[in-house]
């Protein structure tokens, strides 16, 4: 059962439990040495539980463990710690071992099943089955982990604010939101069309990647090359319709060219984009694919009201937005990202007025699962290029860890950039 089996996952694991004791109380609750596909690895993880749950030193384990292996396992185990990397989320490591272990183990069930149905009576063959698959489900049973008060105050006293919070770049903003866009949370930022919530939402991204964090955009509403020409613009703050045109003067050549080369360089390992339309089932694909390989530390979906529905079923639109404002705030949770969703408001629910929660379309499931809801606010004027103002609002409408607040900001319209008031 090759392809019911991953042992780079298995090899991630090891390594990481073994270099640090950290990694290991991190996935204790959850893994078994059944979980993993071959016996060295099964034995060696043992050892491991034997060795972390006796003694607190660091530097004696590799000397217990060798002490159990041979040569060539000895030099297995130097090459997992090698190759461990210290930016992998090892409870997501650790719930797709147990899911291979699943899959297995239902399969032998199964092989047996077809077997007995030819010897036994049907309702004792199929009882044995049920009873076999009951069990293995049971192995994935402390995903739901539960935490005493002391466990809990011990794993805050182990995670900063920097853990904690991705500052958005707009500073009063971010004192109102407790330090940024919180890990494990869903925000939404709402506005009407040509209110300017993707450039918002790209402008995000790029403060949060200049702190080595790492954002993955999912744009459903824009391509790829428009998303890459925006984030050239806003990095250098050179005119957005220049670029399009191709008239730029010899100075935003030079800062043009500066900003790719920043985005190609030092930015590459921190923005990824895709412009696929997908489902909010895809979406998860996608960043749980990504956290396989690398770090995630942010997801900005632009925007919520045009995910792909999941089902062709007829459905009211209250109803699908609602399942994907609830698969959104699954993604923050199960993989301890923070997650930013874009949405619209109705164009007929605002008129130019103020808008509030009650105007964004499907307000119901996103009033109900978002964490933070901020509203994002340009009053119509009489403006011969947008019709609307370069100052507004951003309205922190719905905040579950502290105020709510207005906080005024300008648009330049030609960078397509925010800034806040002072």
């Amino acid at each position: 059962m090759e392809h019911l089996q991953n042992l780079k996952i298995e090899q991630q694991i090891l390594g990481l439990t073994i270099a640090n004791k950290i990694y290991f109380e991190k996935i204790e609750d959850l893994i078994k040495s059944e979980h993993f596909s071959i016996t060295f690895h099964q034995k060696l993880f043992e050892r491991i539980m034997e060795i972390r749950k006796t003694t607190n030193s660091e530097g004696l384990i590799q000397v217990f463990l060798s002490q159990y292996f041979n040569d060539d396992e000895r030099q297995a185990i130097v090459y997992m710690i090698h190759g461990a990397s210290s930016l992998s989320n090892i409870r997501d490591y650790a719930f797709s071992l147990i899911e291979l272990y699943q899959k297995r183990e239902t399969s032998k069930a199964v092989e047996d099943f077809q077997k007995a149905i030819i010897e036994k009576r049907y309702d004792f063959a199929t009882s044995e089955l049920l009873d076999r698959i009951s069990k293995i489900d049971g192995a994935n049973q402390d995903n739901a982990k539960i935490s005493t008060p002391a466990d809990t105050e011990k794993e805050m006293e182990s995670e900063t604010n920097e853990d904690l919070y991705l500052p958005t770049g707009f500073k009063k903003l971010d004192g109102v939101l407790n330090g940024g866009l919180r890990k494990g949370n869903l925000t939404v930022l709402g506005a009407r069309p040509a209110v300017g919530k993707t450039s918002w939402g790209q402008q995000v991204i790029l403060n949060i990647a200049k702190q080595n964090k790492v954002c993955l955009f999912a744009s459903l509403e824009v391509n790829n090359s428009q998303v890459y020409d925006k984030f050239v613009s806003m990095n250098k703050e050179i005119p957005a319709w220049k670029i399009f045109k191709q008239k730029l003067n010899q100075g935003e050549m030079i800062d043009y060219n500066k900003s790719k080369e920043e985005l190609r360089g030092s930015l590459s390992n921190f923005i990824f984009y895709t412009d696929i339309q997908q489902s909010i089932r895809q979406i998860e694909l996608m960043v749980k694919k990504h956290t396989t390989t690398r770090k995630l530390d942010l997801l900005v979906v632009d925007y919520i009201q045009i995910v792909k529905r999941e089902y062709s079923k007829n459905i009211t639109e209250a109803t699908a937005i609602k399942e994907i404002t609830t698969g959104l705030k699954d993604i923050a949770k199960k993989y301890n990202i923070a997650v930013l969703g874009l949405a619209q408001i109705n164009r007929e629910g605002v008129n130019g007025k103020e808008p509030t929660m009650n105007d964004l379309k499907g307000s119901g499931g996103i009033e109900e699962d978002a964490d933070c809801i901020i509203l994002l606010h340009r009053p119509v004027v009489d403006n011969e290029f947008t019709g609307l103002s370069s100052e507004g609002t951003f309205r922190v409408a719905k905040n579950r860890w502290g105020a709510t607040r207005n906080i005024k900001f300008s648009f330049n319209g030609e960078i397509t950039t925010f800034f806040e008031d002072f």
